[in-house]
């Protein structure tokens, strides 16, 4: 092998098989476990497509009802947990604490045995409610307020609102966030998906394999790319109304001219628009500032048009996220929440076809040579 033939952050390279999701960059189409995005985004729920991407298959209405209630069961807050959330300093980076806190959670949580496939899946309903939960009672605790507990009554995207603001979201504002919990729930292997599943090749336990997901997910080249769309798309808007005005698609050229990366834009597997884009836009049209909506489309007619790139899951959802009342601090958390079903679906295959990734790397140090005494050195 030459070091030409290295396959640098494994680009192009299958490295298994999944029965979890289809990414087809080429079309633009993300199929999860045989159905499209946006018929899911459409039609289906949250629970739903957890539901889907553990078994491969819809529910039936007696199997949602199960998997919901015992979702929202999981998503209540131990007083240890709650404790652990209000020792952090307020300052903490939120997935900081989410990974700290679910990796304590598994130390405080020891079941029954109830044989391996039995605690695998207490388990992975587990996982789900309690990210579901430790990330708006962190929103709240850091704030300087009381964790709420979650209601029955409601669907974790519900409970999501319903815990970090204190109030009922509309059913409009509870549909949103359910649309973008499913948009996000799985795709393919991504790093963080693919870091779970080599934890979970080693045959560790899937609190182990979740904790090192979100521990990739937490580097700002895989998660926190929306937040810092927002923060860019509202920098742009804000200095094309300036007293001294620069047009939107001017500012974009002179980042283009210093070699600047528009973050949103673009994506390794997409050639054409990210079909997740395209449903988050619909809301960010309705919801954003006008005149936010209108920067993020003439930024994404520049690029296009300059670059051949399209904008991606993260280029509109920052600005819908905000819409809701959603801390920018908390969009790669809540992230987290929509994904880790899918990374339990992927540990669960790598479990049932197992065997540890072990890839090669190709040695380019120094050749064999003579070991010298520190004195003659």
């Amino acid at each position: 092998m030459s070091v030409m033939d290295v396959k640098k952050g494994l680009e192009g390279l299958v490295v298994d098989v999944t029965r979890k999701s289809l990414v087809d960059g080429e079309n633009g189409k993300l199929v999860i476990c045989g159905y499209d995005i946006a018929e899911l985004c459409e039609k289906s729920t949250f629970e739903e497509s957890i539901f889907l991407v553990w078994n491969e298959r819809l529910p039936t209405k007696s199997e949602l009802d199960s998997l919901s209630q015992r979702l929202t069961a999981e998503m209540q807050l131990s007083p240890p947990m709650v404790g652990l959330l209000e020792s952090f300093p307020v300052n903490a980076n939120p997935m900081d604490v989410l990974r700290t806190a679910l990796s304590a959670y598994a130390v405080f949580h020891i079941p029954p045995p109830k044989g391996i496939e039995k605690s695998r899946a207490d388990a992975a309903s587990t996982i789900v409610g309690q990210i579901a939960s430790l990330v708006p009672a962190w929103g709240r605790i850091s704030r300087g307020t009381a964790n709420i507990a979650p209601r029955g009554d409601l669907s974790i995207a519900g409970n999501f609102l319903y815990m970090l603001q204190g109030s009922e979201a509309s059913k409009e504002e509870t549909r949103i966030l359910d649309e973008a919990l499913i948009m996000h729930i799985d795709h393919n292997l991504n790093a963080s998906t693919f870091t779970a599943r080599v934890v979970a090749s080693t045959m560790a336990d899937l609190y182990g394999a979740v904790t090192a997901g979100i521990a990739a997910l937490k580097g700002p080249l895989h998660g926190g790319a929306n937040e810092k769309a927002l923060k860019e798309l509202q920098d742009i808007w804000v200095n094309a109304n300036q007293a001294y005005p620069q047009p939107v698609e001017q500012q974009v050229l002179d980042k283009l001219a210093r070699k600047e990366k528009i973050m949103g834009i673009g994506h390794r597997e997409y050639k054409v628009k990210d079909p997740r884009s395209s449903i988050i836009e619909e809301h960010a049209k309705r919801l954003a500032p006008a005149g936010l909506y209108q920067t993020a489309k003439t930024v994404e007619e520049v690029m296009v048009r300059e670059r051949g790139l399209y904008p991606n899951v993260d280029f509109f959802s920052g600005m819908v996220y905000e819409a809701l009342g959603i801390p920018s601090a908390l969009f790669t958390p809540l992230f987290a929440v929509s994904r880790a079903p899918g990374w339990i679906a992927h540990v669960q295959e790598q479990y049932a076809d197992n065997r540890i990734i072990r890839p090669r790397a190709e040695y380019v140090g120094e050749p064999l040579r003579s070991y010298v005494p520190i004195e003659k050195r």
